[in-house]
């Protein structure tokens, strides 16, 4: 309980009960002198669950516990001048049961003033730093919530950027082809395979014939646009699960899975006769190239593979170039 607001003497008596009895925080009660109730604050009938015209001029005492009401009787004929000292007293509701006040007794020109705390009203201020709290709670989840779906969508954007570099680190940035280290995760990759199901694979290398001259004489730009159109070719004309790369400045490799060499020859055979019919926007030549084709036998290391099919290709270009080679048998 506030001390100034239970304190008489900080209030001339008219002004001490007009503030207390206007109070929606203090039980406040104006008894006359044999304890009958002329006037209380608004939080009185809500405690006693009555209506206010009930409560006036009804016995104090009819609302307290039994053992109290003696003992408030004789309180009310001993407060002197300065009020009583402040006590416990239990008030009795039909419905809400026993409810126990901290209250004291002040003299008034026109009785006796009761001043208590009223559980009612620290239940509604209780009440309403709940509600307080629990919207705010309400806008914590809510920003949580958006921080949450924020923080899953930027989770999600640097996943996809990762993504993104995995794939760059493993591309030609020119033409969009695998790269080296692409080419040789998949060659392992392939190897093992085809270890376990007992199938072969094939790897054929190209290289660009006389693709110095495109250079030199059309100039670095028609180099790369021949590149580029050369190696989407490739791309299209073998199957999805076939591998290309650009494993050097022309050189390109080409991974042909669940192959044999007859059938790696034929399908190289077919890509260098359609590669020279291929017509290049803005450059105005014909493209050739010379192939080499190597085998990887079911279980064999491929650490020489390349080098057998590079010595193929060295075959094609010394007789003659825009022909295909198959790697010899050794001796």
């Amino acid at each position: 309980m506030d001390q100034a607001a239970m304190d008489a003497k900080n209030f001339p008596p008219d002004n001490l009960a007009d503030f207390l009895l206007g109070s929606d925080l203090l039980f406040c009660v104006l008894l006359d002198a044999g304890g009958i109730i002329r006037a209380h604050s608004p939080g009185v009938p809500r405690l006693l669950h009555l209506s206010g015209d009930v409560c006036l001029n009804r016995p104090f005492v009819a609302h307290l516990a039994e053992n109290d009401a003696e003992p408030f009787r004789r309180r009310l004929t001993e407060t002197g001048r300065e009020g009583s000292d402040e006590f416990l007293l239990n008030l009795h509701s039909p419905i809400q049961g026993p409810s126990t006040l901290r209250c004291r007794l002040f003299p008034h020109p026109r009785g006796i003033l009761f001043v208590g705390e009223s559980p009612i009203a620290k239940a509604d201020v209780l009440t309403e730093e709940l509600m307080q709290l629990n919207n705010r709670l309400a806008v914590l989840s809510r920003e949580n919530t958006r921080k949450n779906r924020e923080l899953e969508e930027r989770n999600r954007q640097l996943q996809e950027a990762n993504r993104t570099i995995e794939e760059l680190a493993r591309k030609d940035p020119l033409t969009g082809a695998a790269n080296l280290r692409k080419f040789n995760e998949v060659l392992n990759f392939e190897a093992e395979r085809g270890a376990r199901l007992e199938t072969p694979l094939v790897m054929i290398m190209l290289d660009l014939d006389h693709f110095k001259q495109v250079n030199d004489l059309y100039g670095h730009d028609a180099g790369d646009k021949v590149l580029i159109a050369v190696t989407a070719f490739l791309m299209k004309g073998v199957r999805p699960y076939d591998l290309v790369a650009r494993i050097g400045g022309e050189e390109i490799a080409l991974l042909l899975p669940e192959t044999d060499l007859d059938k790696g020859v034929e399908a190289a055979e077919r890509l260098r006769r359609e590669l020279a019919e291929l017509v290049i926007d803005g450059y105005p030549e014909r493209i050739t190239a010379s192939f080499g084709v190597a085998l990887l036998p079911p279980g064999e290391n491929p650490g020489r593979l390349m080098t057998r099919a590079d010595a193929a290709l060295y075959r094609a270009k010394e007789q003659g170039r825009n022909r295909v080679e198959r790697e010899t048998a050794p001796a």
